[in-house]
């Protein structure tokens, strides 16, 4: 049996280490085996950090909170599929018991009853994740690998562990395309054989699994070469058949991931929804079950594009363009000043970077000072000093107390 007590040691953060130290010892005392899966043994392997530690156990279905008491930590969440968020030694980790699943039909949720590691393992969605190593201190570094991970990471392959995997959950159809994205891998001659077969069961799943699955897509740096893959292979069609992802939009989601100060997620989705009909829009918010943030971003991407035109008239004044654009969303203006090229991308640049700050030297108070009348009148004026300031007609306070007394009438 292999042992990647070396290599984890290196892709292992000093704290990282440490908690499972800890870990290991605790759950000697307690009796249970526990073991360091998934993500964690790919990445050590492929020489990357380890970002999130996923641990899985031999133990009964209260050991996770034995687990936090004698590590001092605490238990964050739990689900019912026995699966625990802990933190202890400032350190977050995911810990599950080692289990089996069964799927009622393509689309449900899974029943769950405990099992042993190699059966935890066996119910994976690719063998690139369906590794394991123990953690314990007589076996700390023992690799399990029976599904031939290991190979397929030296080979660059994404391979699923059984012929019904897209059929239970379709939701690996977007992971397919995350790790062989991410990774620049293939997907072996069989998985995509049976991803093609199993396309039509994406429909099955839920709209909230589905955009948390694109929420993943869309915060990783690789995102358009894996919304190209997805693309490629039917799947975002099957998703809505609205999604489109044209390789003008796929080139500019790139350029984001090369700036990600300009980016996130709604900016991403933006690019993304830029070249959705009008009219497809509520469906496809209905089929994400999409909230507020993203439905807005998806509203205000539509209705942005009237707005170029009226900002290349000749003349426009900045405060005219300001009336054009503070409505929108941000990541929707950010997505747009992106795309173009022209005097309109020019002007909401603009906008995001210096008009939308412009305020009036003076308050309401000043106002009052001055002499307004207290009531709507003070609104009203401060936006006026505010457009004037942004038009270059007022630069200095003794200006903007001279545009008021003139507004009243005052010498």
């Amino acid at each position: 049996m292999p042992n990647l007590a070396d290599m984890l040691n290196t892709a292992l953060s000093p704290e990282q280490a440490q908690l499972l130290s800890h870990v290991a010892v605790e759950s000697a005392r307690l009796g249970a085996r526990v073991y360091l899966v998934g993500g964690a043994i790919r990445d050590a392997l492929l020489g990357r950090p380890v970002a999130d530690l996923d641990v899985t156990a031999s133990g009964g279905p209260r050991f996770g909170f034995a687990l936090a008491d004698a590590l001092g930590g605490e238990v964050v969440s739990s689900s019912e599929f026995g699966t625990h968020e802990l933190r202890a030694d400032g350190v977050a980790f995911d810990l599950a018991m080692a289990r089996t699943e069964s799927y009622a039909e393509p689309g449900a949720l899974p029943s769950v009853r405990p099992g042993s590691i190699r059966e935890d393992l066996a119910r994976r969605d690719f063998t690139i994740n369906a590794m394991a190593v123990e953690i314990l201190a007589d076996s700390w570094g023992d690799l399990q690998d029976e599904f031939g991970g290991v190979e397929d990471l030296r080979l660059g392959l994404v391979r699923t562990l059984h012929g019904g995997s897209f059929r239970d959950d379709a939701t690996r159809i977007v992971r397919a395309a995350r790790y062989a994205g991410r990774y620049a891998f293939q997907l072996d001659d069989d998985t995509a054989r049976l991803l093609a077969r199993d396309l039509r069961h994406l429909d099955a799943i839920s709209g909230d699994r589905v955009r948390h699955e694109l929420e993943k897509v869309f915060d990783e740096p690789r995102a358009a070469a894996i919304l190209r893959l997805l693309r490629d292979w039917g799947a975002l069609r099957a998703i809505h058949s609205s999604l489109r992802a044209d390789d003008a939009t796929l080139a500019l989601i790139d350029d984001l991931a090369s700036e990600p100060e300009r980016g996130g997620r709604a900016v991403t989705l933006s690019l993304f929804v830029s070249s959705l009909p009008a009219e497809a829009a509520p469906a496809l918010e209905r089929r994400l079950n999409m909230g507020a943030d993203w439905a807005r971003v998806v509203r205000d991407t539509i209705a942005l594009r009237d707005v170029p035109g009226r900002l290349r008239r000749p003349g426009l004044l900045p405060s005219e363009a300001d009336d054009l654009l503070r409505d929108y969303d941000e990541h929707t203006l950010r997505a747009a000043a992106l795309a173009g090229e022209d005097m309109a991308a020019d002007w909401v640049r603009r906008y995001l970077n210096e008009l939308r700050h412009v305020r009036p030297l003076l308050d309401g108070n000043d106002l009052l000072v001055l002499g307004v009348e207290r009531g709507p009148s003070v609104g009203e004026l401060l936006r006026e000093l505010r457009r004037a300031r942004q038009d270059g007609h007022l630069r200095t306070r003794d200006d903007e107390v001279a545009y008021v007394r003139g507004r009243l009438g005052v010498n």
